[in-house]
């Protein structure tokens, strides 16, 4: 009886341990990020409480207020060898409703189709990203 005490906790131990290997599959990358300007042609842009979230394969962005409910959109991105493409923009809860480019260039994000970032600085504080003459500046929340 006791041998099989020592194999149950054996293999609780084990599970548990393995259990966690694909909670964080893109480094300093995950978590909410806030955008706090966008440099273009000389200007900053200045943006109003605009949230990205990166976790897995979705990032979710919004405008976040103190009153009401927030204005959030989703997409899939992928990150590879200092690049990331965000695509599939879609409105959410309403999941079935895909962002038209107004919508879309209020975030700061101006092709419908999908972006290619390059990541210029990526830290756990802050991250750079470039696309195309503007140049994305976010502090992690």
């Amino acid at each position: 009886m006791q041998m099989i005490k020592k194999i149950a906790f054996f293999f609780i131990i084990l599970l548990s341990l393995s259990a966690c290997d694909k909670a964080f599959v893109n480094g300093d990358l995950d978590g909410m990020w806030r955008l706090e300007k966008v440099e273009f042609r000389g200007e900053d842009i200045l943006p109003e409480n605009i949230f990205f979230s990166f976790q897995r394969h979705i990032v979710m962005f919004g405008r976040y207020y103190r009153e009401g409910t927030p204005f959030l959109y989703m997409g899939t991105f992928a990150h590879e060898e200092g690049k990331m493409t965000m695509t599939g923009f879609k409105e959410y809860p309403g999941i079935a409703d895909v962002c038209d480019e107004s919508v879309l260039e209020s975030f700061c994000i101006y092709d419908a189709a999908g972006v290619v970032f390059e990541i210029e600085s990526l830290s756990d504080e802050y991250m750079v990203l470039v696309a195309g003459e503007r140049v994305y500046s976010f502090r992690k929340w």
